[in-house]
Order: structure tokens, then C-alpha cells, then sequence
């Protein structure tokens, strides 16, 4: 049996990669995405009534990467992604008190796609961080979350 690989969603790794996204806005510094181990760029739509967060991962080395900071007495809730690793490693998501998906394996520059959904895959603590970390190959790629109670 042969498996034909989906069609691309939206944007190709290289235009990913080669493409500020901008973003507009009111900011505050308390509640923006930073990062340790890469940049993180986001995007907010409206979709459904909810305020969406399109965040681009560039992580330049393997570690961890802050991509949206605590909020008071909310949540961050992760609805869909795609990644891929520079090298062979894992990849999971966490929060303040520990591990909301686990140690996924990936492999170097293949594409690991978790469709978005309405219905959260998970979801961080109520005033906590969400954080990807990764192990042996820097991360790439995009995720959409909503934050909120």
C-alpha cells in the first residue's frame, strides 16, 4: 500500500523560514511569547468567537522555547500543529507543573502534523506558561492556540 502525503497547508517550510509574520496590535510585555531557545513570532485571528494564536516556531538550537507566557487566570490551549526537527529528537509541550504531551519522537525534516480541531488537544494550568521543549534537533514550524478560561 503507498501513502500519498496530504496536500501543503498554506505556507512551505521555506517560505516559513524566509518570512517575517507581522503583527499588530496592543501589546503587553507580561503576556507575549518569548523565547530561550528560538524566536516566536505570533498572529491573532478571530475565529468562531475565539481569539486564535498563530505562533511561528524558529527555534535556532534544541531546548526550550517559551511560546506564550502565563496569563492571569487563564489558560492556554493547544488546538493543532505542524513541526519538524533539524535532527532526529523529540519533542513535547509543557507547563509550569510539567508535561502536557509527552516526549514525541520526529524525525529530522519530516513533518509531524497534529490537525486543528475545536476541541483542545490539551491545555496548560490556569496562570502558567506554555513551553515547547525539544531534544537533539531544533524545532520548526507552526501551531494555532486560544487562550482563555
Amino acid at each position: 500500500m503507498t501513502r500519498r502525503r496530504p496536500p501543503p497547508l498554506g505556507l512551505t517550510d521555506g517560505q516559513l523560514r524566509a518570512t517575517d509574520v507581522p503583527v499588530a496590535g496592543t501589546f503587553y510585555p507580561v503576556t507575549q511569547p518569548v523565547s530561550i531557545a528560538g524566536v516566536v513570532s505570533t498572529k491573532s485571528e478571530t475565529s468562531h468567537g475565539k481569539q486564535l494564536t498563530f505562533v511561528v516556531v524558529n527555534q535556532t538550537v534544541a531546548g526550550t522555547t517559551v511560546l506564550a507566557t502565563a496569563v492571569t487566570a487563564k489558560k492556554h490551549k493547544i488546538l493543532g500543529f505542524v513541526l519538524t526537527t533539524s535532527l532526529l529528537g523529540t519533542v513535547k509541550f509543557t507547563d509550569d507543573a510539567g508535561d502536557l504531551i509527552g516526549p514525541m519522537d520526529v524525525a529530522a525534516s519530516q513533518p509531524f502534523v497534529l490537525p486543528t480541531s475545536i476541541i483542545p488537544y490539551q491545555e496548560t494550568g490556569v496562570n502558567r506558561a506554555l513551553n515547547l521543549v525539544s531534544t537533539l534537533g531544533a524545532v520548526r514550524g507552526a501551531m494555532v492556540i486560544v487562550t482563555e478560561t
